[in-house]
């Protein structure tokens, strides 16, 4: 890029014919383009988001700086100072942070059309039709048909698929991705099956009136065990950290004996050895109260380690079950898993929930947590 002339060149020959603006201008666009150079464009404080290396280039416009000298030279006094500028990008190896979007919402109208208008039967050169006539939850399936009388020609897309048992006479809804991954994300956004439903709705996508009824109590269903066992597997994992952390420094502990009693329960590992732990603990309630009435009929309680501030006990309290609900207060089916874990008022659910994850951590991990006179008499 060309060397822009500044007020402390002394080969300038105009320096004597500058105002005090036109230095200020002059200053201010050094120090623009300095800070493209170095940071940018983000004023020289590099930001995580933009490469190490720069993805663009700047030229400038020398015939414009040119003219500026000469008009400079007649004794013209210009108002202000311009300086063409070309942002080019420059194409990089490195590949994207943010992954390629795999899915668009597209007009069914739309894409028929196009369909119908841009295509042909590859057998016959008849015009082909777009339907969607299958649909499993919000997973649609498009099919592709000649419409010509004497051509048979049929084809159907395939849908990503998951890892869950198929079913026998019809498609599964868990066995699409697309309905697992709508229903974990309004799960993760804290929403139900009646939010998906409203979603669908206004989007005008297929299936609005069962979601909330139907595809979403199924496919949660199916996914609990799933989100339950990864959860107890980081878990597990964060017990260890935590006891490894609070144990670091102790001469009398031995970490190495602890772990092989944890994972062999007929070794005998005296009481005394087992290590102690300071722990907080939260809950909260699945249902808001509002502020005199408690009636949650589900709630939740983690206990954080104090080392790690990390996630290491947790238990779910629940006074309903969908099953036995709908039994009408007749006896409930045998074969269904019943949720219903607690007994008692809402209020109870935290106490009830601290003294389940105190004897899991003594019963699986032989762990005792400290109380609060032992963690300051420690202090």
């Amino acid at each position: 890029m060309d060397k822009i002339p500044t007020e402390t060149n002394k080969n300038d020959e105009c320096k004597s014919e500058q105002t005090p603006d036109d230095v200020k201008k002059r200053r201010k666009l050094n120090r623009l383009l300095a800070n493209l150079q170095v940071g940018g464009g983000t004023g020289g404080r590099c930001r995580s988001v933009i490469p190490q290396e720069p993805s663009w280039h700047l030229t400038g416009n020398e015939e414009g700086l040119d003219a500026k000298k000469e008009a400079t030279k007649g004794g013209t006094k210009n108002e202000e100072m311009t300086l063409e500028l070309a942002i080019i990008p420059l194409e990089s190896d490195k590949p994207s942070a943010i992954p390629d979007a795999t899915r668009s919402i597209i007009d069914n109208c739309v894409l028929s059309d196009l369909v119908e208008k841009s295509a042909v039967c590859r057998f016959c050169q008849g015009e082909l039709k777009l339907s969607f006539q299958e649909t499993v939850g919000i997973a649609t399936l498009p099919r592709i048909t000649c419409s010509s009388d004497d051509c048979c020609y049929v084809s159907g897309g395939k849908l990503p698929s998951t890892n869950f048992e198929k079913g026998k006479t019809k498609a599964k809804l868990t066995e699409f991705a697309i309905n697992i991954q709508f229903v974990m994300s309004l799960m993760a956004c804290g929403d139900g099956g009646t939010e998906a439903a409203r979603i669908l709705a206004f989007l005008n996508l297929p299936n609005s009136t069962t979601m909330g009824t139907y595809t979403f109590p199924m496919v949660e269903k199916e996914m609990d065990p799933i989100i339950v066992e990864v959860a107890e597997h980081l878990i597990h994992e964060q017990v260890l950290r935590e006891v490894k952390e609070a144990t670091k420094g102790d001469k009398n502990f031995n970490y190495e004996e602890w772990l092989e009693a944890i994972n062999d329960d007929t070794k005998i590992y005296p009481t005394v050895k087992f290590p102690r732990l300071a722990v907080t603990m939260d809950g909260a309630w699945n249902q808001r109260s509002s502020g005199r009435t408690y009636n949650s009929p589900s709630g939740f309680a983690i206990l954080v380690g104090t080392h790690t501030w990390m996630p290491i006990a947790f238990s779910l309290r629940s006074t309903f079950c969908r099953v036995c609900s709908r039994r009408n207060g007749r006896k409930a089916q045998s074969d269904h898993k019943c949720e219903v874990n607690h007994e008692g008022t809402a209020g109870a659910m935290e106490s009830a929930a601290l003294l389940t994850m105190t004897h899991h951590l003594y019963d699986k991990y032989k762990i005792v947590l400290n109380t609060l006179s032992q963690m300051m008499t420690a202090q």
